[in-house]
């Protein structure tokens, strides 16, 4: 399994959750190198992506208690994240000051919140829930299984440049294993 090909399947995923779980429209879906898309490149029907963080070898993979005192042994894990944004409601300046959007913030604001639940509960139900008869759950949870994926955690996406949104990152260790000679 290539880290593409899990990038391709992670992405199908979540896009398929956030229209029919979370009932929001269909997002556009890029694969994107670094920090994800600018702030400014959002949509109202929202910008899913996905990007790798970082490539490491490591002898404890995040989010395992397992250790090892050989400083050569380990196993490669890659962090990936996925961010999904959408507009954020942004001041209106007029002659006599700028008026924010309150209620439109709070339902934005609200919306990711769920949106957030949302995706992280059907990401850790696919990686760790081997009984699934959805196809495209089956497919990610065989990918995620083959190598070991975890999810890691959801944070909000600030809003800037008139987008905010939710961060998800997950961490990627290849089954085999990389040891010292």
């Amino acid at each position: 399994m290539t880290l593409s090909l899990t990038e391709n399947a992670l992405l199908e995923f979540v896009g398929d959750v956030i229209t029919n779980e979370c009932a929001r429209p269909i997002p556009a879906v890029w694969r994107y190198h670094s920090h994800g898309l600018p702030d400014d490149c959002c949509t109202d029907d929202g910008v899913l992506s996905i990007y790798w963080e970082r490539f490491n070898f490591s002898n404890r993979i995040p989010g395992t208690s397992a250790a090892s005192i050989e400083p050569c042994a380990g196993v490669p894990y890659v962090a990936l994240a996925l961010r999904y944004v959408v507009c954020w409601p942004v001041p209106q300046v007029t002659g006599s000051g700028a008026v924010v959007p309150y209620a439109a913030a709070d339902e934005t604001a609200a919306m990711l919140a769920d949106v957030a639940e949302c995706v992280s509960l059907a990401l850790v139900r696919v990686i760790c829930d081997p009984i699934d008869h959805d196809e495209l759950s089956a497919e990610v949870h065989a990918r995620t299984m083959q190598d070991t994926v975890r999810f890691v955690e959801s944070v909000p996406v600030s809003p800037s440049g008139g987008c905010a949104g939710v961060l998800w990152r997950l961490t990627l260790a290849p089954r085999e294993a990389v040891t010292g000679s």
